[in-house]
């Protein structure tokens, strides 16, 4: 049973991962009240530049004892691999948050390991959405996995919901479905990068425009984000049909 801190003690939460994404979750939650730990495996074991600011912020660069709340800020493969045994968590069972993949599979790979309880929620925006507190007011955050009756949780979908933030609440299943366009553009965008290879881009109509914009958006990911993206479920029974309409216009047109 979690225990909250005693009274004039904050709520600890420990963050892994401190790209982008995870800069501005330790802000968000520092000027929230909570006491902010994070933790990235570039940091090593030297000060670096990006820790010394963190620290002048009033966020720890150091991995929290027992701390109240774990958020992963990282892809799910990576908490397998790289973060999770820096956590130790013998004595009170922290709550851990899940923003790396509200994707079914990537709750599956987690869920073993945080016994169940688990928060998984996604922004609908990214850091550079985020320029001053009143950009927050209207975005919208999707929640697929939230414990039930744990302040620790609620402390933390409070947290965003203060500044402005909507949540929407659905399960994985129906995120994966909802978000299959997105991962449709990236596929259309590998087949975009395919397609232009020996193509004249000096001679462009307004489609094409279009089809090169897709692939500057699709191209700005990481390679880790691509692939996280591609992994949707929701894709497994398009492809399948997607290679039958290429197959059916290949014979159709006896390229």
């Amino acid at each position: 049973m979690y225990k909250k801190p005693s009274k004039g003690l904050k709520m600890r939460i420990q963050i892994l991962g401190v790209g982008k994404f995870g800069s501005l979750i330790v802000r968000h939650f520092l000027q929230s009240g909570f006491e902010v730990y994070a933790w990235d495996i570039r940091f090593g074991s030297g000060a670096s530049e990006e820790q010394a600011v963190l620290r002048s912020l009033g966020c720890h660069t150091s991995i929290a004892e027992s701390p109240d709340i774990v958020l992963y800020a990282i892809f799910p493969e990576q908490v397998r691999t790289k973060y999770a045994s820096l956590i130790e968590t013998s004595r009170e069972k922290p709550l851990e948050i899940n923003v790396s993949s509200v994707q079914q599979s990537g709750i599956n790979s987690l869920l073993p390991q945080a016994n169940g309880e688990i928060l998984s929620f996604h922004t609908l925006f990214g850091p550079q959405a985020i320029t001053d507190d009143s950009s927050w007011k209207g975005k919208q955050m999707i929640v697929t996995v939230e414990p039930e009756n744990d302040e620790r949780a609620a402390a933390v979908i409070d947290s965003f919901t203060e500044r402005g933030v909507q949540i929407i609440r659905m399960s994985p299943s129906e995120h994966d479905r909802r978000m299959l366009i997105h991962a449709l553009a990236f596929l259309v965008g590998a087949l975009v990068e395919e397609g232009i290879r020996g193509a004249n881009l000096d001679l462009l109509t307004n489609s094409g425009e279009q089809m090169l914009g897709l692939l500057k958006f699709t191209g700005a990911n990481s390679p880790d984000l691509k692939r996280h993206i591609l992994g949707n479920p929701a894709l497994k029974p398009v492809v399948p049909r997607l290679r039958r309409v290429l197959e059916e216009l290949s014979a159709e047109h006896d390229w």
